[in-house]
C-alpha cells in the first residue's frame, strides 16, 4: 500500500511540476488590428446619469442653504451693531443727562443752604456772621461755565 500510494504522490509531483515549466516557455502574442468600440452598458449609464443628477441637486440645496446661514447671520450682525449703536446713544444720554445734574445740583444746594441760613437768623440763636461760601450761594444764582459735550452726540 505504501509503494502504490508513493508512486501516486510521485506522479502528482512530477505533472505538476511539468506543467508550471511548460506553461513558462508557451508564448503567443495576440495582435489586433483596428479599432475597438467598447460600448458602455445603457443600463448602468442610465444609472449613473441619475446619480449625477441628484448629486447636483443636494448640491444646489445645499448651496441654498448656507446662503441663508450667510443671511442670517448678517441679519443678526445688524441687529447687534444695531443694540450697540442704541446702547451707546442711550450711554451718551446719560451721560449728558448726569452732566446737566452735576450743572443744576449746585443751584439746588445752594438753595437749601440759603433757606439754612435764613433759619439761623430768624431763630436769633446764631451771631450773625455768615460763611464766606453761604455768602456767596445766597447772592443771586451764578452761571455755570460747564456747557454739556455735543461732540458726543454727533
Amino acid at each position: 500500500m505504501k509503494s502504490k500510494l508513493m508512486i501516486i504522490f510521485i506522479s502528482i509531483f512530477i505533472s505538476v511540476t511539468l506543467l508550471t515549466v511548460g506553461y513558462c516557455f508557451w508564448v503567443k502574442d495576440l495582435h489586433i488590428i483596428g479599432s475597438i468600440n467598447v460600448v458602455p452598458d445603457p443600463e448602468k449609464l442610465e444609472a449613473m446619469k441619475m446619480q449625477l443628477e441628484e448629486l447636483e441637486s443636494e448640491l444646489e440645496s445645499q448651496k441654498a442653504f448656507e446662503e441663508q446661514q450667510r443671511i442670517l447671520e448678517e441679519q443678526k450682525l445688524l441687529e447687534e451693531q444695531k443694540l450697540l449703536e442704541e446702547q451707546k446713544l442711550l450711554e451718551e444720554q446719560m451721560i449728558l443727562n448726569q452732566n446737566q445734574s452735576a450743572v443744576t445740583e449746585p443751584e439746588v444746594n445752594n438753595t437749601i443752604i440759603d433757606n439754612l441760613n435764613n433759619e439761623t437768623k430768624d431763630s436769633g440763636n446764631e451771631p450773625e456772621e455768615k460763611d464766606i461760601e453761604t455768602e456767596k450761594s445766597s447772592a443771586a444764582p451764578q452761571e455755570s461755565s460747564i456747557e454739556p459735550d455735543n461732540s458726543a452726540s454727533q
